[in-house]
């Protein structure tokens, strides 16, 4: 529908619905690989990730190359063509409906189960405070989004180094997300979440130290790697504490948490940076998740992991 419209007033309509859907689709498809895939939970959402990761890297790719030669309607099709796919591809998917699903319900039970839903998992300890490390650590991914650019043109990179930087983070994660998804699926997930944690904490506190383009590569794949090993296990944690009607609600609170990380990261970090320079901003970040990996390990570290059915 984007090339049919002119105006900005029904641009913004349908940038809300497309908003929309992808808040409804994307707790309910975590939700279904964790019912599909509930002993390989952290591999399969390492997998998933990483397949998410991977389209926002192409997407932009593809569809710059197409808009280049052919104008954006067609790239806009061809985005469109791609989504229709996906569908295709998750019908084909075999499930086995849960006879709960079966039965009809009205609007208003639907809405009343929803609420439901959300409120038990909001008093579930264990999915806040794992939800709360997702977002410290996209408030850390975040920060390096908008910033490392800016500092990188300061040490003087050009915007193809800069371009390196990120493809490097990003190949790393994409790459390790479903190995360490495997490792947390056989043992258990909250150390490795802490450690994850605490080694993104730890380089962005590096980065503004570093002037050399080979360290800051390093830097930039271990953040990479650090960030791979807390989503992948801090998803797979939640899935577990939030079984069966609830799986949906879990998912949907962790990725409304992730989100504020990842919106206010960039707003503190500005800030920070604004008043104190890029060595004392980046530290104030690091810290603040060091500090988080500090008290979920403390509150984690140590429990039982629920049974998984």
């Amino acid at each position: 529908l984007y090339p049919f419209i002119s105006d900005l007033w029904t641009l913004g309509i349908l940038r809300l619905f497309h908003g929309l859907a992808t808040a409804m689709f994307t707790p309910l498809a975590l939700a279904m690989v964790a019912e599909l895939f509930a002993t390989r939970r952290g591999e399969a959402f390492g997998w998933y990730t990483s397949a998410t990761q991977g389209g926002g890297l192409l997407g932009p790719m593809i569809g710059g190359a197409v808009v280049y030669q052919y104008g954006f309607s067609p790239t806009f099709f061809l985005a469109g063509v791609f989504g229709l796919f996906a569908l295709v591809f998750f019908w084909l998917i075999p499930q086995t409906p849960t006879p709960s699903r079966v039965h009809q319900h009205s609007v208003a039970t639907v809405w009343k189960e929803m609420r439901e839903g959300f409120h038990r998992v909001c008093q579930i300890p264990p999915i806040l405070i794992t939800s709360v490390v997702e977002a410290a650590k996209m408030m850390g991914n975040g920060t390096l989004m908008a910033f490392l650019p800016l500092y990188g043109l300061v040490i003087g990179l050009n915007a193809a180094e800069i371009g390196v930087l990120f493809g490097v983070q990003a190949f790393t994660s994409f790459i390790a997300k479903p190995v360490m998804g495997r490792i947390s699926d056989r043992g258990a997930r909250q150390p490795l979440i802490f450690g994850g944690l605490c080694l993104c904490g730890l380089m962005v506190m590096f980065i503004p130290h570093i002037q050399g383009y080979i360290l800051l590569l390093v830097i930039a794949g271990t953040f990479g790697f650090g960030e791979a090993i807390v989503t992948s296990s801090t998803t797979a944690l939640v899935a577990d504490y939030s079984e069966g009607k609830d799986l949906g609600a879990g998912m949907g609170l962790r990725g409304t948490i992730m989100d504020i990380g990842h919106a206010g990261g960039p707003l503190l970090a500005g800030i920070l940076i604004h008043a104190l320079g890029y060595a004392g901003g980046f530290f104030c970040i690091g810290v603040l998740l060091l500090l988080t990996a500090t008290y979920f390990g403390v509150r984690m570290i140590g429990i039982k992991n629920p049974v998984v059915l």
